[in-house]
């Protein structure tokens, strides 16, 4: 589990947090709620996770990812 909600995490610390994300199988639930990642990090990240099966939740809600 990996909590970063609240973090104040830019669309360039999505960028960061998505390179660290690359082989980490491991994680299960991913919580990056209510930061401001926008939606060129959210894309960053959702790009790295996409080959991730072993993630079973992600939270992403209030980071001006769009309606």
């Amino acid at each position: 589990m990996l909590f970063l909600d609240n973090n104040k995490i830019s669309a360039a610390g999505a960028g960061a947090l998505a390179d660290c994300l690359k082989n980490k199988q491991d994680l299960r639930v991913l919580n990056i709620d209510h930061n401001n990642i926008g939606p060129v990090g959210a894309q960053k990240v959702a790009e790295q996770l996409r080959n991730n099966y072993g993630l079973s939740k992600l939270y992403c809600d209030s980071n001006d990812i769009g309606e």
